[in-house]
């Protein structure tokens, strides 16, 4: 998704961002059944409690990132005149 988003700006390409926008449910949901998984795998086994915290924190933050750059691609979106307003 990163590097759709930077070929997309590199390119000019800007109507690619919708596109973008749509794939984002995907990689998000995606992130959601990895630490549904986790959770299952740790409570039917014996985990490493720093392993399983550093796992879960990293979901997280790729997580709030992946948001937090699909939220710039709005603002830039919207506040972008060279874009269409569909």
């Amino acid at each position: 998704m990163f590097n759709k988003i930077e070929t997309a700006f590199k390119n000019k390409k800007f109507e690619k961002i919708d596109e973008i926008l749509i794939e984002k449910a995907a990689v998000l949901e995606n992130i959601s059944n990895l630490i549904q998984k986790k959770v299952v795998k740790i409570k039917t086994t014996d985990a490493n409690a720093k392993n399983c915290k550093l796992y879960f924190s990293l979901l997280l933050k790729t997580n709030d990132v992946i948001k937090s750059t699909i939220d710039l691609l709005l603002l830039f979106k919207t506040f972008n005149p060279n874009l269409k307003k569909r």
